[in-house]
């Protein structure tokens, strides 16, 4: 979310666009299983009690599922230590569906891939730090 509360939704956010910005992730999306849908990147700052919070994120960034791989492009204020959550929005109804126990029924991931077992994994398993013009990261998307 910018700070004016919108999302940034460009047409295409190709690894060509995160090196003309100041500071940015670009994030490759692993095990995309279909190629139809939004692919959903939120970026989140350093605060755990705002972590996967609904409406908490910095920057959200969507962009067109390719099936395989997608590469996701999410610009960056200032350094900084961030995590991000991301979706597979098959429906691309701009929502991250769940099924009636509350449990995920899209595809998702979180930075650094954690395990996830019981719940949520926490801020400081999923967090990274942006010191440099372009970070790279994978995450890979859980069934």
């Amino acid at each position: 979310m910018t700070a004016d509360g919108e999302d940034v939704e460009p047409p295409v956010m190709a690894e060509q666009s995160c090196h003309e910005r100041p500071y940015s992730v670009l994030i490759t999306v692993q095990n995309v299983k279909e190629g139809k849908g939004l692919i959903t990147a939120d970026m989140h700052d350093n605060n755990p009690e705002r972590w996967l919070k609904g409406g908490q994120h910095l920057v959200r960034v969507r962009v067109s599922a390719v099936k395989g791989e997608t590469k996701v492009c999410v610009p960056v204020a200032e350094p900084g230590t961030y995590a991000i959550a991301i979706y597979h929005d098959k429906n691309a109804n701009r929502h991250f569906d769940k099924n009636f126990l509350g449990l995920p029924s899209e595809p998702y991931g979180i930075s650094n891939n954690p395990p996830i077992n019981f719940g949520p994994p926490s801020l400081e398993e999923s967090a990274f730090k942006v010191e440099g013009k372009l970070v790279p990261i994978t995450i890979r998307l859980r069934p």
